[in-house]
């Protein structure tokens, strides 16, 4: 469970410090980074329940059931609705660069390990 934190807490990070910031300069909107704002507060909360919870427990199966659905959810909008009009709005060597960093940053957070808020 804290591997698990951490790589999520890495993923919202570059997401929200790298991801985002460009998708919505590209595509000249925010809407989706502000749709991923609302989506952090509830996935942080999920794991927050859910790291706080007995292993066993029902508020922990809540908890992590909640935060799968938030993760699959996310995981379609962007697939199907953000990626393909991304990849329309930037060539190759905005979406290398834009890639690399946002590895380097997922690097840095996952060996930072998880700090609970």
């Amino acid at each position: 469970l804290p591997q698990l934190a951490g790589d999520l807490a890495a993923h919202i990070a570059m997401e929200e410090q790298l991801f985002y910031p460009a998708a919505c300069e590209a595509l000249h909107e925010n809407a989706w980074l502000c749709a991923c704002q609302a989506r952090r507060a509830q996935a942080q909360q999920a794991l927050h329940r859910a790291l706080g919870a007995s292993l066993d427990g029902e508020e922990f199966g809540r908890a992590i059931g909640e935060l799968r659905g938030l993760v699959a959810r996310h995981a379609v909008e962007e697939e199907d609705l953000l990626f393909p009009r991304l990849e329309k709005a930037l060539d190759g060597g905005a979406m290398r660069a834009l890639g690399l960093s946002m590895a380097a940053l997922y690097d840095a957070k996952v060996d930072a390990g998880y700090v609970l808020d």
